[in-house]
């Protein structure tokens, strides 16, 4: 018989206020990963045009809900910075575009932080809103989604530490290594965020978990009525590094997922559990279904 382990986990995103002292960082990190927080979590982008027309999908006048100007530190450079002072800490992105990537390099890198961190890496990926970020950095902005589906087939491939070659229908290389190969191996957990038909369909069969930022009440219910994950050691998903089905967000608003029993203080399944959960100005409304959730600064 499987058993689901239907714990709540908490993580902190590291957002940009917290990023603006290196030191007050490092020992941030240091008391989180003392006092057994779950994760830390790293936003990404690696420009922001001053103007774009590509629409945010999580904000209603559709705008990111900061400036361009923004501390935005490159996310795995600074997971790498965190693994050197702690030992537990799970360190995952939230989420990295794929339109600013070549998936040889984000191998590479993300490979590199597991190594650093003796297998700590939690990859979130998406495939990319803003196409302005896209097209400055000379990558590829059409065909989104099928670039997602394939970068993880790649992704998969090189965190093998052994020669590979590829021929996909949006990228082929011939064989090649690429080093060092991640504590994880090619089962480092993959988290997609993202709410089309073509996205949630990859997160459904291919994907760790999903992350969902600041959505809105209708919204959540929308996207959780189109997630049905396939069942607990499906073959599908061989890569999964636990027995989870969760989702999370960015916001700590809420997650979703298919374990079982309520462990949070507040969620819409529960109204009357109306008392909130708060710690350090951040505070975790999780959803009763999910088993992770993040606090936002």
């Amino acid at each position: 018989m499987t058993t689901t382990d239907t714990r709540l986990r908490i993580g902190l995103s590291l957002r940009h206020t917290l990023q603006e002292d290196p030191l007050a960082l490092l020992e941030l990190a240091r008391v989180c990963d003392a006092v057994g927080l779950d994760s830390l979590w790293v936003p990404h982008h690696t420009i922001v045009p001053t103007s774009y027309a590509s629409r945010y999908p999580y904000q209603r006048d559709n705008k990111l809900p900061f400036p361009a100007d923004t501390l935005y530190s490159d996310s795995l450079t600074l997971l790498s910075y965190v693994a050197g002072v702690t030992t537990r800490v799970r360190l995952g992105t939230n989420v990295i575009p794929l339109i600013t990537q070549h998936p040889l390099a984000l191998a590479k890198q993300a490979a590199t932080v597991d190594h650093l961190s003796r297998g700590r890496l939690e990859l979130g990926l998406g495939s990319g809103w803003l196409t302005e970020e896209g097209a400055a950095l000379g990558q590829p902005t059409d065909k989104r989604a099928r670039r997602l589906n394939e970068a993880i087939d790649i992704l998969r491939k090189a965190w093998t530490g052994q020669p590979f070659a590829h021929e996909g229908g949006l990228w082929q290389f011939p064989e090649l290594v690429s080093s060092p190969a991640p504590v994880q191996g090619p089962d480092i957990p993959i988290w997609l965020g993202g709410s089309s038909p073509a996205i949630i369909e990859i997160i459904r069969t291919r994907a760790s978990g999903a992350i969902l930022p600041r959505a809105r009440r209708a919204s959540r219910s929308s996207y959780s009525s189109r997630m049905r994950f396939p069942p607990i050691g499906a073959s599908s998903r061989p890569w999964s590094s636990r027995p989870t089905r969760a989702m999370t967000t960015s916001s700590g608003r809420w997650n979703l997922g298919t374990s079982a029993g309520c462990q949070a203080s507040s969620c819409s399944a529960h109204p009357t559990r109306t008392s909130r959960s708060r710690s350090c100005a951040g505070s975790v409304n999780a959803c009763c279904l999910g088993s992770r959730a993040e606090l936002d600064f």
